[in-house]
């Protein structure tokens, strides 16, 4: 009786044993799956870092080109400012060399009426000579 009890304690020992072996063989598998998960978690980590410094980079050219762009639309506008102001300089002139040109078409006018009636005088005087 004493021994079959002792061999039930040595099959329960051995059974535990097993099991105890077999867990530990789960959790050495399950360190090394989290031990490579880790390793994964820390490489896209820093793939992330660079693909923030990369975005930090872009953002600060896209800052650059903006004041570049500012600067450019403002040089822009300056400049259309001035086409805009010789153009109604231009268009100033226009008109007083217009004014001036219908002043001296109507003094040609004058004169003319004056010739005709010049001419005509004369006309009238040629046959009393």
């Amino acid at each position: 009786l004493g021994r079959e009890r002792g061999t039930k304690n040595q099959d329960e020992v051995n059974s535990e044993n097993a099991q105890l072996k077999e867990a530990m063989l789960n959790m050495d598998t399950e360190f090394t799956t989290f031990q490579e998960s880790s390793k994964t978690v820390a490489a896209e980590k820093e793939q992330l870092k660079e693909g923030l410094l990369n975005m930090d980079t872009d953002l600060m050219a896209l800052q650059e080109s903006s004041k570049t762009f500012a600067a450019e639309k403002e040089r822009l506008k300056k400049s259309l400012d001035a086409v805009v102001s010789e153009n109604d300089m231009l268009k100033s002139s226009m008109i007083e060399v217009i004014s001036t040109e219908n002043t001296h078409l109507e003094k040609l006018k004058k004169l003319e009426t004056k010739k005709e009636k010049s001419t005509d005088c004369d006309s009238a005087l040629i046959p009393l000579l």
